[in-house]
Protein backbone atom coordinates (compact mmCIF):
# COMPACT_ATOMS: atom_id res chain seq x y z
CA UNK A 1 0.00 0.00 0.00
CA UNK A 2 2.70 2.21 0.42
CA UNK A 3 4.26 2.19 -2.50
CA UNK A 4 0.97 2.63 -4.30
CA UNK A 5 0.38 6.01 -2.59
CA UNK A 6 3.96 6.78 -3.67
CA UNK A 7 2.74 6.22 -7.55
CA UNK A 8 -0.37 7.63 -7.37
CA UNK A 9 1.69 11.45 -5.59
CA UNK A 10 4.44 10.60 -8.44
CA UNK A 11 1.85 10.31 -10.94
CA UNK A 12 0.23 13.11 -9.85
CA UNK A 13 3.26 15.38 -9.99
CA UNK A 14 4.11 13.96 -13.83
CA UNK A 15 0.69 14.25 -14.82
CA UNK A 16 0.26 18.05 -13.61
CA UNK A 17 3.52 18.74 -14.90
CA UNK A 18 2.00 17.20 -18.75
CA UNK A 19 -1.23 19.90 -18.47
CA UNK A 20 1.06 23.04 -16.87
CA UNK A 21 3.88 22.37 -19.83
CA UNK A 22 1.61 21.91 -22.68
CA UNK A 23 -0.79 24.80 -21.34
CA UNK A 24 2.64 26.47 -21.62
CA UNK A 25 3.96 26.13 -25.20
CA UNK A 26 -0.33 26.36 -26.13
CA UNK A 27 0.54 29.68 -24.46
CA UNK A 28 3.65 30.55 -25.80
CA UNK A 29 2.55 29.43 -29.37
CA UNK A 30 -0.89 31.65 -29.67
CA UNK A 31 0.98 34.43 -28.84
CA UNK A 32 3.20 34.37 -31.50
CA UNK A 33 6.63 34.75 -29.10
CA UNK A 34 9.62 34.86 -30.92
CA UNK A 35 8.65 33.72 -34.01
CA UNK A 36 11.69 32.57 -35.96
CA UNK A 37 12.42 30.52 -39.20
CA UNK A 38 12.78 27.51 -37.91
CA UNK A 39 11.32 24.24 -39.37
CA UNK A 40 8.19 24.29 -37.56
CA UNK A 41 7.92 28.41 -36.95
CA UNK A 42 4.12 28.08 -37.84
CA UNK A 43 2.18 29.64 -34.79
CA UNK A 44 -1.51 30.48 -33.44
CA UNK A 45 -4.05 27.78 -35.21
CA UNK A 46 -1.74 26.90 -38.14
CA UNK A 47 -0.07 24.95 -35.68
CA UNK A 48 -3.03 22.33 -35.11
CA UNK A 49 -2.23 20.74 -38.13
CA UNK A 50 0.77 19.08 -36.88
CA UNK A 51 0.24 15.59 -35.10
CA UNK A 52 2.47 17.39 -32.82
CA UNK A 53 0.21 19.54 -31.25
CA UNK A 54 -2.93 17.91 -31.04
CA UNK A 55 -1.08 15.08 -29.82
CA UNK A 56 0.21 16.83 -26.53
CA UNK A 57 -3.10 18.05 -26.48
CA UNK A 58 -4.98 14.93 -26.56
CA UNK A 59 -2.39 13.50 -23.54
CA UNK A 60 -2.79 16.47 -21.37
CA UNK A 61 -6.70 16.14 -22.04
CA UNK A 62 -6.28 12.34 -20.66
CA UNK A 63 -3.71 13.27 -17.96
CA UNK A 64 -6.54 15.81 -16.42
CA UNK A 65 -8.83 12.82 -16.30
CA UNK A 66 -6.00 10.51 -14.74
CA UNK A 67 -5.53 13.34 -12.46
CA UNK A 68 -8.72 13.52 -10.92
CA UNK A 69 -8.79 9.56 -10.08
CA UNK A 70 -5.62 9.99 -8.76
CA UNK A 71 -6.74 12.62 -6.08
CA UNK A 72 -9.89 9.96 -5.41
CA UNK A 73 -7.33 7.43 -4.67
CA UNK A 74 -5.36 10.04 -2.15
CA UNK A 75 -8.84 10.43 -0.48
CA UNK A 76 -9.87 6.63 -0.56
CA UNK A 77 -6.76 4.79 -0.59
CA UNK A 78 -8.44 3.14 -3.80
CA UNK A 79 -5.49 3.41 -6.53
CA UNK A 80 -7.26 2.75 -9.57
CA UNK A 81 -7.69 4.14 -12.90
CA UNK A 82 -10.87 3.45 -14.69
CA UNK A 83 -10.73 1.32 -17.74
CA UNK A 84 -11.84 3.69 -20.32
CA UNK A 85 -9.80 6.55 -18.72
CA UNK A 86 -6.60 3.91 -18.72
CA UNK A 87 -6.79 3.18 -22.27
CA UNK A 88 -7.28 6.81 -23.15
CA UNK A 89 -4.12 7.53 -21.70
CA UNK A 90 -2.22 4.89 -22.98
CA UNK A 91 -3.52 5.92 -26.49
CA UNK A 92 -2.72 9.30 -26.07
CA UNK A 93 0.89 8.17 -24.81
CA UNK A 94 1.46 6.28 -27.43
CA UNK A 95 0.50 9.17 -29.66
CA UNK A 96 3.56 11.66 -27.78
CA UNK A 97 5.53 8.65 -27.83
CA UNK A 98 5.20 8.87 -31.97
CA UNK A 99 6.19 12.27 -32.04
CA UNK A 100 9.01 11.94 -30.03
CA UNK A 101 10.36 9.11 -32.26
CA UNK A 102 9.54 10.73 -35.03
CA UNK A 103 10.90 13.77 -34.64
CA UNK A 104 14.31 12.16 -33.21
CA UNK A 105 14.83 9.49 -36.07
CA UNK A 106 13.36 10.23 -39.13
CA UNK A 107 12.34 14.46 -38.77
CA UNK A 108 15.77 15.61 -37.01
CA UNK A 109 18.26 13.78 -39.91
CA UNK A 110 15.30 14.38 -42.87
CA UNK A 111 15.59 18.81 -42.30
CA UNK A 112 19.57 18.37 -41.63
CA UNK A 113 19.77 17.22 -44.93
CA UNK A 114 17.60 19.68 -45.95
CA UNK A 115 19.90 22.64 -44.64
CA UNK A 116 17.89 22.73 -41.41
CA UNK A 117 19.68 22.68 -37.85
CA UNK A 118 18.69 19.36 -36.28
CA UNK A 119 18.33 20.92 -32.82
CA UNK A 120 16.06 24.13 -34.04
CA UNK A 121 13.60 20.67 -33.73
CA UNK A 122 14.06 20.37 -29.77
CA UNK A 123 14.23 25.08 -29.16
CA UNK A 124 11.58 27.45 -27.29
CA UNK A 125 7.91 25.72 -26.80
CA UNK A 126 9.45 22.45 -29.70
CA UNK A 127 11.71 21.31 -26.33
CA UNK A 128 8.25 20.64 -24.44
CA UNK A 129 5.99 19.14 -27.41
CA UNK A 130 9.00 17.07 -29.02
CA UNK A 131 10.38 15.96 -25.37
CA UNK A 132 9.39 16.78 -22.53
CA UNK A 133 6.15 16.00 -22.73
CA UNK A 134 6.18 12.86 -23.89
CA UNK A 135 9.04 12.14 -21.71
CA UNK A 136 7.08 12.98 -19.05
CA UNK A 137 4.00 10.87 -20.54
CA UNK A 138 6.44 7.62 -21.42
CA UNK A 139 7.62 7.53 -17.54
CA UNK A 140 4.34 8.36 -15.97
CA UNK A 141 2.56 5.03 -18.40
CA UNK A 142 5.22 2.73 -17.52
CA UNK A 143 5.79 3.23 -13.92
CA UNK A 144 3.50 4.90 -12.24
CA UNK A 145 -0.29 5.34 -13.24
CA UNK A 146 -2.33 2.36 -11.19
CA UNK A 147 -5.31 0.38 -13.15
CA UNK A 148 -6.78 -3.19 -12.28
CA UNK A 149 -7.07 -3.29 -16.32
CA UNK A 150 -4.00 -5.08 -18.15
CA UNK A 151 -3.26 -3.85 -21.51
CA UNK A 152 -4.02 -6.47 -23.98
CA UNK A 153 -3.53 -6.41 -27.87
CA UNK A 154 -7.06 -4.89 -28.88
CA UNK A 155 -5.63 -1.93 -27.00
CA UNK A 156 -2.40 -1.58 -29.44
CA UNK A 157 -4.60 -1.92 -32.34
CA UNK A 158 -6.43 0.70 -30.22
CA UNK A 159 -3.63 3.44 -29.74
CA UNK A 160 -3.08 3.56 -33.99
CA UNK A 161 -6.82 5.32 -34.59
CA UNK A 162 -5.21 8.66 -34.12
CA UNK A 163 -1.81 8.16 -36.15
CA UNK A 164 -4.32 6.57 -38.74
CA UNK A 165 -7.22 9.35 -38.80
CA UNK A 166 -4.45 12.07 -38.68
CA UNK A 167 -2.63 10.40 -41.64
CA UNK A 168 -5.78 10.03 -43.86
CA UNK A 169 -5.77 14.09 -43.20
CA UNK A 170 -2.47 14.79 -43.98
CA UNK A 171 -2.37 12.35 -47.16
CA UNK A 172 -5.32 14.84 -48.28
CA UNK A 173 -4.32 17.89 -47.51
CA UNK A 174 -0.58 17.32 -48.93
CA UNK A 175 -1.48 15.17 -52.20
CA UNK A 176 -5.04 15.37 -53.47
CA UNK A 177 -5.58 19.21 -52.58
CA UNK A 178 -1.71 20.65 -52.37
CA UNK A 179 -0.82 23.75 -50.61
CA UNK A 180 -0.69 25.30 -53.83
CA UNK A 181 -4.94 24.92 -53.43
CA UNK A 182 -4.93 25.62 -50.01
CA UNK A 183 -3.63 22.31 -48.46
CA UNK A 184 -0.88 21.86 -46.61
CA UNK A 185 2.92 21.54 -47.79
CA UNK A 186 4.43 18.33 -47.01
CA UNK A 187 6.36 19.33 -43.61
CA UNK A 188 6.58 15.58 -42.21
CA UNK A 189 8.46 15.05 -45.68
CA UNK A 190 6.65 11.98 -46.15
CA UNK A 191 6.65 12.90 -49.95
CA UNK A 192 10.46 13.28 -49.61
CA UNK A 193 10.43 16.24 -51.87
CA UNK A 194 7.58 15.68 -53.60
CA UNK A 195 7.59 12.04 -54.77
CA UNK A 196 4.26 11.25 -54.21
CA UNK A 197 4.08 7.27 -55.32
CA UNK A 198 6.51 7.20 -52.01
CA UNK A 199 3.67 8.45 -49.76
CA UNK A 200 1.37 5.30 -49.04
CA UNK A 201 5.25 3.65 -48.48
CA UNK A 202 5.60 5.85 -45.48
CA UNK A 203 2.52 5.67 -44.52
CA UNK A 204 2.39 2.29 -44.07
CA UNK A 205 6.13 2.36 -42.60
CA UNK A 206 4.19 4.87 -39.45
CA UNK A 207 1.73 2.45 -39.17
CA UNK A 208 4.34 -0.51 -38.78
CA UNK A 209 6.29 1.36 -36.47
CA UNK A 210 3.39 2.90 -34.75
CA UNK A 211 2.27 -0.68 -33.99
CA UNK A 212 5.74 -2.18 -33.10
CA UNK A 213 6.21 0.81 -30.21
CA UNK A 214 2.53 0.10 -29.12
CA UNK A 215 3.68 -3.31 -28.41
CA UNK A 216 6.72 -2.43 -27.18
CA UNK A 217 5.29 -0.05 -24.32
CA UNK A 218 2.86 -2.77 -23.42
CA UNK A 219 5.01 -5.62 -23.11
CA UNK A 220 7.05 -3.01 -21.05
CA UNK A 221 3.82 -1.71 -18.71
CA UNK A 222 3.24 -5.47 -18.33
CA UNK A 223 6.92 -6.77 -17.13
CA UNK A 224 7.23 -3.78 -14.66
CA UNK A 225 3.67 -3.51 -13.00
CA UNK A 226 4.62 -7.60 -12.45
CA UNK A 227 7.71 -6.73 -10.86
CA UNK A 228 5.94 -3.74 -9.13
CA UNK A 229 3.34 -6.34 -8.23
CA UNK A 230 6.64 -8.70 -6.66
CA UNK A 231 7.84 -5.52 -4.64
CA UNK A 232 4.74 -4.73 -3.28
CA UNK A 233 3.66 -8.28 -2.56
CA UNK A 234 6.92 -10.31 -1.84
CA UNK A 235 5.08 -13.60 -0.12
CA UNK A 236 3.79 -14.08 -3.53
CA UNK A 237 7.09 -14.29 -4.68
CA UNK A 238 8.30 -16.90 -1.94
CA UNK A 239 5.22 -18.77 -2.25
CA UNK A 240 6.07 -19.57 -6.06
Amino acid sequence: MKNKRKYNVISIILNVSVVYLTIFAMVYNFMNINVDSSWFGVRGFSSLRYFTVLSNLFVAACAILVIIFNIKGAVTDKFDIPKVVYRLKFISTISVTITFLTVVLFLGPYIALSGYNYFSLFSRNNFILHFLTPVLAIVCLLFFEQSKYELKIRDVFLSLIPIVAYSIVYFIMVVPVGEENGGWPDFYGFTFGGKIYLAPASIFGMYTASFVISLIVTKLKKLIRKKQSVVEHPSKKKNK
